[in-house]
């Protein structure tokens, strides 16, 4: 019988993970993702420069998204192409690592297993930077170590410099793009103290870095007059005690073992966003560490730094470079760390003996992460679809009403200016700033989909008289249910006519 090629076999797990995507598709959800969204939109239309805002900063996310806009309109598939691309460009990326690190069966496991990782299919289709950073970030590692494997020439420099170019490209999608150079600089020294010698090459890598930088600086020097107006931005926005954000400690183990009190949270199945790989990471290091005590087995420690560098920061480093203020914490954000975990728990897995071992036992964990992983991001994705699905049903309900002014939250504004591919920017109205009171021949979205008036820092901006009895001239013409699934079950918009 003839053997299957590891290529053939990459395309089927690619295909595998596409309709893995396609199937638990995300779309434009609750995060910084409606705002990316309009941005690339107005980049679409030829407004380049979007102020000096944190999120209109960040211009590797919004300008892929733009090129989409333009080549194929505003619509959901085209607002999460660029990341599915880098999804599926990850798990190639992971199946050259793990082939040249171990074996190319080694790199189908490896591929098999991002394809299936919760976090990955969730963002896959989420217009957000985190699976582009991911992707970007573990190619400009894998052309190091090619630039690496070569003595010198020109083709070694050209692979340097595009790996700091890509770095580069991460920094265009945030600022913390830049985590890379935590690892890849201790590696340019450890290689330098082995061969006893500075190796001029490394010159090549800054050099792409500071291309896209120095680019970016004259841009916004050009259009704000202040050459460092990212940095300062981004570092005059995420003041310590600013509210949003999280400095919390256990944040990051306690998501990533699905923990809380002292407990794993049997009751929660939905937003288990790394699934149980953490615990087979966690069993698979301290096996890695047994080897390297008594094995000297050290060729697993390259992915485990880059995991290791890459975590210490996104638990322990700071918002700012003058003072430390901590970091930010998201779940999303360990997306980065995926790649080289995967690494080291396929490594532990190839290291089994006798062969018998390592094929059931590795057979039987990698079969219990697939479905344990498919089964996190399924229920994953009806929780995000709960979360927009009276958002739709409006756009559906205000399809009919071409005329009215529509008056709804900030959040709920967002989307539906995307639904309806902002052709009715004018129509739909933030009511946060209008006086509501002298508003006459007007629809109204009262309770809005995230709940805005059980959400502190939304009730704020809401009009007092919202928690009150409404005025007798708004007629309720609908209410719109969604699905009973956790917390969403509470919101139910009503929309209402002002006479």
């Amino acid at each position: 019988m003839r053997k299957i090629k590891p290529s053939t076999w990459l395309i089927i797990i690619l295909i595998f993970a596409l309709i893995l995507r396609l199937t638990l598709f995300t779309g434009l959800n609750w995060s910084d993702d409606p705002g990316y969204a309009n941005d690339a939109n107005r980049v679409s239309h030829g407004t380049f420069y979007l102020g000096n805002w944190v999120n209109g900063m960040r211009l590797g996310i919004i300008y892929p998204i733009a090129f989409s806009f333009a080549f194929f309109g505003v619509n959901d598939l085209s607002v999460a192409l660029y990341p599915l691309l880098c999804s599926l460009g990850s798990i190639i990326v992971i199946f050259l690592l793990g082939k040249r690190m171990i074996n190319p069966q080694a790199g189908l496991i490896g591929a098999l297993l991002l394809a299936v990782f919760p976090i990955n299919i969730i963002y896959s289709t989420w217009p957000m930077p985190d699976v582009p950073l991911a992707f970007f970030g573990a190619l400009s590692i894998l052309l190091f170590f090619k630039a690496q494997e070569l003595n010198t020439g020109w083709k070694r420099r050209m692979l340097f410099g595009l790996s700091g170019l890509l770095i580069g490209w991460c920094y265009l999608h945030k600022i913390s793009g830049m985590i890379f150079i935590l690892f890849l600089c201790p590696v340019m020294i450890y290689y330098m103290l082995k061969q006893k010698r500075i190796d001029w090459d490394y010159a090549f890598f800054f050099f792409g870095l500071g291309i896209l930088v120095l680019a970016e600086s004259i841009f916004y020097y050009i259009y704000s007059g202040d050459l460092l107006a990212r940095y300062h931005t981004v570092t005059g926005f995420f003041q310590q005690g600013r509210a949003g954000l999280n400095p919390n400690m256990w944040y990051h183990p306690r998501n990533m073992f699905n923990f809380a009190h002292g407990r794993y949270l049997w009751g929660n199945k939905y937003l288990v966003q790394y699934g149980l790989f953490y615990y087979f990471f966690a069993a698979a290091t301290v096996f890695l560490i047994l080897r390297l005590i008594f094995k000297k087995d050290t060729k697993w420690l390259m992915p485990f730094f880059w995991f290791i560098t890459l975590f210490a920061y996104l638990e322990f480093g700071s918002m700012k470079l003058t003072h430390f203020v901590p970091i930010h914490k998201l779940a999303r954000h360990l997306t980065v760390l995926t790649i080289p975990g995967i690494l080291l728990i396929v490594y532990s897995l190839y290291t089994l003996k006798p062969k018998w071992v390592k094929y059931t036992f590795g057979s039987i964990i990698v079969g219990f992460l697939v479905i344990s992983s498919i089964y996190f991001a399924a229920n994953t994705h009806q929780y995000l679809y709960a979360s927009t699905y009276d958002i739709k049903q409006m756009h559906e309900y205000f399809k009919g009403y071409t005329k009215l002014p529509i008056y709804v939250d900030l959040g709920t504004y967002y989307h539906l200016i995307f639904y309806f591919q902002y052709e009715r920017n004018k129509q739909i109205k933030n009511f946060a700033f209008v006086n509501l009171t002298n508003l006459h021949n007007s629809l109204i979205v009262v309770n809005g989909s995230r709940g805005v008036l059980e959400n502190s820092l939304g009730a704020n901006m809401v009009p007092g008289f919202f928690q009150k009895p409404l005025p007798q001239n708004w007629e309720k013409l609908q209410t719109i249910k969604g699905p009973e699934i956790a917390v969403w079950s509470r919101y139910n918009p009503e929309i209402y006519y002002i006479k």
